[in-house]
């Protein structure tokens, strides 16, 4: 299904940014 691979972009998508500001700091 489309809807669940969109799910899963968004958690990849929250991940990255999480890493990111973690890594910013």
């Amino acid at each position: 299904f489309l809807y669940n691979n969109l799910i899963e972009i968004l958690l990849i998508q929250i991940k990255l940014i999480i890493t990111y500001h973690y890594t910013l700091h």
